[in-house]
């Protein structure tokens, strides 16, 4: 019995051995050892930018070589790149060009070994050293106005190599925005009732966006007259106090932000000034993506699950004598800290947005914003909502939500994925299997001598 037994268990593992050199047969015929290891990459839809070719000084030929193989993975792929602005995009002369360079090799840390570039028709590329790292990457944009192509090389340690190219239409930032008051054009007018507020705003690409406010109340967005160039809002200066009251316009273009004031004479007003609660907001009726800062509060930083492409925010308000602005604004998070939460706000991602009233639930107001992540570099964020009332010194609130961003797509972990092959991980199972059988033949034939 013993000897039947041994002889099938002898069978089953011949069996196994031969199915294994099949497929590896089957294997490197259908994949054969030779590949190109080349890459390259635009997204341009203009046919004619397409057509420039890359010139021989800054692209490396087209190469074949034998794979090689490190612990059982052949690593055949170019390393992938994330480029934020996209490509075709405008941007201003001085800004950045942030790129993510990300290798599927983790053996190496998934670094790239060589990164250089050139812009337009430079004849020598430059060379990113990369000694401390790095995954990220800054390049300056050119001064020039126009079209700017970006010519983008990757090679990794095993000499994959990618090319990408990317146009930009650059303009200049141009000087700050200029105020000029039409009503009223002059200090200490005398104002009563229902009144509309205008300025003349001029920039050289047009201000991005224009507010008033009187003294330290709400700011306030104005709408634009095309047919008279002006920016207005209507305001009931009856709800002020008798008196003098300062008047500022906030001017914001693409690069400057500028304020300029006037002081107003208000007859016809409150007495004393009347302060309210402040705004209120129910997390229940409101509907915002997971914050970080609640899950390191919880000890479970490492169970974030990171946002990508475009983020909804939705909250719902309401203030006794009623929402005066609700601004939305996304800052750049600096030397964040995973294990206390603690960080330092660095610069305005998104500039404040002035969100109107998309709807109410029961006595509650809802604002939304829907923020396209993908044209923000994979990082750490804080959102915020800034909630002013129309008290005559506005009763603010804030509503703070830190996120990760993380739109970098297709990053490998260095084993194969759909459509790849290793015969180097395929040895695994048929080792253990040839082990396996071995160790149970051995078995039954000492217990049949004993």
């Amino acid at each position: 019995m013993n000897r039947k037994l041994s002889r099938a268990v002898l069978l089953i593992a011949m069996i196994v051995i031969s199915t294994f050199i099949g497929g590896i047969f089957v294997i490197n015929l259908t994949n054969p050892s030779i590949r190109v290891n080349y890459a390259i990459s635009s997204n341009s839809d203009n046919d004619e930018l397409n057509k420039v070719i890359l010139q021989n000084y800054s692209r490396r030929g087209i190469e074949e070589i034998d794979d090689i193989a490190c612990c059982m993975h052949t690593d055949v792929t170019a390393p992938s790149v994330n480029c934020v602005p996209y490509n075709n995009s405008i941007v201003l002369a001085g800004t950045t060009i942030d790129l993510t360079v990300w290798d599927d090799n983790p053996f190496y840390s998934n670094i790239a070994e060589r990164i250089f570039y050139h812009w337009n028709k430079d004849q020598s590329n430059t060379t990113i050293e990369n000694t401390e790292g790095k995954y990220a990457f800054k390049i300056a944009v050119p001064d020039n106005n126009g079209t700017n192509i970006l010519y983008f090389y990757a090679e990794d340690s095993f000499f994959n190599f990618a090319s990408f190219r990317y146009i930009f239409e650059v303009f200049a930032a141009g000087d700050p925005p200029t105020i000029d008051f039409i009503d009223p054009s002059a200090s200490d007018e005398t104002l009563t009732g229902m009144y509309v507020f205008r300025v003349n705003v001029t920039d050289d690409f047009g201000p991005i966006d224009a507010k008033i406010q009187i003294d330290s109340g709400a700011k306030l967005a104005m709408d634009y007259n095309e047919t008279s160039g002006y920016y207005y809002r209507s305001y009931n200066v009856s709800e002020l106090t008798n008196g003098f009251h300062w008047l500022n316009v906030i001017a914001v273009d693409s690069m400057n932000t500028v304020t300029d004031k006037i002081r107003l004479n208000i007859v016809g007003g409150q007495e004393t000034v009347v302060v309210s609660d402040p705004p209120e907001w129910d997390p229940s009726k409101s509907d915002l993506p997971e914050n970080l800062s609640a899950s390191i509060k919880a000890g479970n930083f490492l169970d974030y699950n990171a946002e990508s492409g475009e983020i909804s925010f939705k909250v719902a308000i309401k203030d006794d004598k009623g929402v005066a602005a609700v601004d939305f604004t996304v800052y750049t998070i600096d030397n964040f800290d995973n294990s206390t939460g603690e960080f330092d706000k660095s610069d305005t991602e998104l500039a404040p947005q002035s969100l109107s009233k998309s709807g109410s639930d029961g006595t509650w107001d809802i604002y939304q914003y829907t923020w396209d992540s993908t044209t923000s570099s994979d990082n750490y964020y804080l959102c915020e909502f800034e909630v002013q009332d129309t008290d005559e010194v506005a009763n603010r609130m804030f509503i703070r939500i830190l996120l990760e961003i993380d739109n970098v797509e297709d990053i490998e972990t260095g084993f194969p994925t759909d459509g790849e092959s290793s015969t180097g991980l395929l040895l695994i199972p048929g080792v253990l299997a040839l082990i396996g059988s071995a160790r149970i033949i051995i078995w039954r034939r000492r217990n049949h001598k004993t």
